[in-house]
């Protein structure tokens, strides 16, 4: 997912088998960035403003 205009919260959690199960991981994605989310991984956002995302 990438951003290109306004800004996003998101959060993603660890849904794979492992020590790493259920830890989660908050961030503010604001233009120009972008994000890879590999197999395994849960996402979820919300958009505050005015979104233009590129998936």
């Amino acid at each position: 997912m990438s951003i290109v205009r306004g800004s996003d919260f998101a959060a993603y959690v660890d849904l794979r088998v492992g020590d790493t199960f259920g830890c989660v991981h908050t961030v503010e994605l604001i233009g120009t960035t972008a994000v890879f989310i590999p197999a395994g991984i849960g996402n979820w956002y919300q958009c505050p403003t005015d979104l233009l995302s590129l998936y």
